[in-house]
């Protein structure tokens, strides 16, 4: 069930960690109320049933479904702004254009230099030990939006659990909250 407020937030994607940062700074303000949009056998849907967060709703597996889903929540919602952190699916344009949403992404690499799905596999590959996450301006074009925040660490254990690991954990909860807290002008 949806509660009542003077403006909504609606967190898509799968990474909890994130989650919770922007649970706390939030739900910490009187103005906003939190809705969740996640999948089945994620560790942040698993978390909202534990905790009997009753503001949220599970994705169909197929993409189609999905998005369609997302565009009926904002649509049902009307949210300030929405946040995409670990959403499978490339938000398409028709969604993109409600002009009075504001739609953001954490990006689990430096921008601009590694765009894209496999940007923390890319780097690899390239031998890159340099990681890190960024806030941004979600648009049309893929990673592409003006950057809000960001922040880097050097990591030469290039192990990708252990990658993992630091950058959704730590770098990760880091940067959405400093991002949204420009967002929010604070």
């Amino acid at each position: 069930m949806i509660s009542e407020a003077k403006r909504f937030v609606l967190f898509i994607g799968t990474r909890l960690e994130a989650f919770k940062a922007t649970q706390i700074l939030i739900e910490g303000k009187s103005e906003y109320s939190l809705y969740v949009a996640t999948f089945l056998n994620t560790k942040l849907h698993e978390y909202l049933v534990n905790t009997n967060y009753n503001s949220h709703k599970v994705f169909s597996k197929s993409k189609n479904q999905a998005l369609n889903e997302l565009q009926t929540i904002i649509c049902e919602l009307n949210p300030e702004f929405v946040i995409s952190v670990g959403f499978p699916y490339i938000i398409p344009p028709n969604i993109l254009d409600y002009k009075e949403i504001r739609f953001y992404n954490l990006h689990p690499h430096i921008l601009p230099k590694w765009k894209g799905y496999n940007a923390i596999k890319d780097s690899l590959a390239q031998n890159e030990n340099y990681f890190g996450a960024t806030f941004h301006n979600m648009t049309v074009e893929v990673d592409d939006g003006e950057i809000i925040f960001q922040q880097g660490f050097i990591l030469d254990n290039r192990n990708l659990p252990h990658i993992y690991d630091a950058l959704f954990s730590i770098i990760e909860p880091f940067v959405i909250i400093n991002g949204l807290k420009r967002v929010l002008n604070e």
